[in-house]
């Protein structure tokens, strides 16, 4: 009886391990199984250059995609962004997995953005470039030089809300504002009503994307459930991303959506 209980545990951590990655996060096993698959770094051009990286990986620096007029974090047109992602031989329908340096940040910020730009088959490695490096797979510091390609954007615009939207949700029991700054800078002001979980509470001590029955803890004890429309930002949306990425893909709640001007936005007139 002892021995089918163990089993029946191994089983259903097995699963929920499974289920996990089945949604936006994969592990360095799986990473490398899917052959076919695009890697992209997002780290910093400067880092991914003077330091040993994934072998074949193509590198997007998240500094890249925005720009800061009117504000610091705008994104860049859509056509910008598309020729970007096709110099770097990614197309609409690349299957692309994304690692940072692993806080899981910059990885969480392109992650967004592609699903904004209609990517449907996009993950995150969990752990980032440490987990490779811990699991000692092979890296190198040749640059990859892939072939120019067109990106088509068919943009999904429900992930991605202004400021003119959030006011409107300011007073909307159904409608969650999350802050993900640090409480110090929610401390300092955040949009009305808003409510504060910094994004490095989603990640655990190794870098890795917590359980979901601790990530469903922490948002439970601020009131966030599926139930309800989430509304995540930080100063410029970079540290949103990741947040984004545990609500929805691997918490599957349904309604959830990135204030792409964030903080910084909504001070401005």
């Amino acid at each position: 009886m002892k021995n089918i209980k163990s089993l029946i545990l191994i089983s259903i951590l097995t699963l929920t391990f499974q289920g996990l990655f089945a949604q936006g996060v994969v592990s360095v096993k799986e990473m490398l199984a899917q052959k076919d698959a695009i890697i992209v770094s997002a780290q910093n051009a400067s880092v991914f250059i003077s330091k040993a990286h994934v072998k074949n990986a193509v590198n997007i620096d998240i500094h890249d995609l925005q720009t800061d007029v009117p504000y610091k974090g705008k994104l860049k047109s859509t056509s910008d962004l598309a020729n970007l992602f096709g110099k770097k031989g990614i197309s609409q329908t690349s299957k692309i997995i994304i690692y940072d340096k692993g806080d899981m940040k910059y990885a969480g910020r392109l992650y967004w953005v592609f699903k904004y730009m209609g990517v449907s088959d996009v993950k995150v490695l969990n752990g980032g470039i440490k987990a490779y490096m811990a699991a000692r797979k092979p890296i190198t510091k040749v640059v990859a030089k892939p072939k120019a390609v067109t990106f088509t954007p068919k943009l999904n615009k429900d992930i991605n809300v202004d400021k003119a939207y959030v006011k409107s949700k300011v007073s909307n029991s159904g409608t969650i504002l999350l802050d993900v700054r640090s409480a110090e800078e929610f401390g300092d002001g955040s949009c009305n009503a808003a409510v504060n979980i910094e994004f490095k509470q989603v990640i655990d001590a190794n870098g890795k994307i917590k359980s979901k029955e601790e990530l469903l803890a922490l948002f439970k004890a601020k009131g966030i459930t599926g139930n309800k429309e989430i509304i995540v930002f930080c100063a410029t949306s970079v540290r949103a991303g990741i947040v984004y990425l545990v609500l929805k893909d691997v918490l599957n709640f349904s309604n959830v959506k990135v204030f792409e001007g964030a903080y910084n936005q909504w001070k401005t007139s």
